[in-house]
């Protein structure tokens, strides 16, 4: 269906999905940790949409992180190219993405090494799914990763 934007408190979102899914990180002995920024301005967006972007970092930072590990979700404002921008984080301890394969994480069907020996279901369909859910609210999402050392996946939505 195409966006329904409203008005959302993403820390309100985000804390939702915490609360929400901590049992499944418990059972995973994975450290779910939440830092929400103050005073952090709402976005406007479908929220449906914006919370499948949100629970598929999750999945995927609980599905690549070991147990003992720790997933850590914090939100906030960054400057950039003389905009401000709402931006969520989401970094895991996980096994990373090697060098080779980073620019190819948000395409379709695009399965990493990672998924292959670690049997993680999935169809690959996931991060490009993110990535066209944030084209149409005219944001985007980026990462940062080093393989052995774990991934941070941005989400940047305009500020209103």
């Amino acid at each position: 269906h195409p966006p329904q934007p409203v008005s959302l408190d993403l820390n309100e979102l985000a804390r939702g999905l915490v609360a929400d899914r901590g049992r499944l990180f418990d059972d995973r002995q994975i450290e779910m940790c939440f830092e929400p920024g103050e005073n952090l301005p709402r976005v406007v967006a479908d929220e449906r949409m914006l919370t499948q972007v949100l629970a598929n970092l999750m999945t995927n930072a609980m599905n690549y992180t070991l147990p003992g590990g720790r997933v850590s979700i914090a939100t906030g404002v960054t400057r950039e190219d003389g905009g401000e921008w709402i931006t969520l984080h989401v970094k895991d301890t996980g096994v990373g993405i090697p060098a080779g394969e980073v620019e190819r994480v948000f395409e379709r069907f695009f399965r990493g090494a990672a998924s292959r020996q670690m049997g993680t279901p999935g169809t690959g369909l996931g991060l490009s799914i993110c990535k066209e859910i944030l084209d149409q609210h005219k944001g985007r999402i980026s990462v940062e990763s080093r393989s052995g050392e774990g991934s941070t996946f941005t989400v940047w939505m305009p500020k209103p």
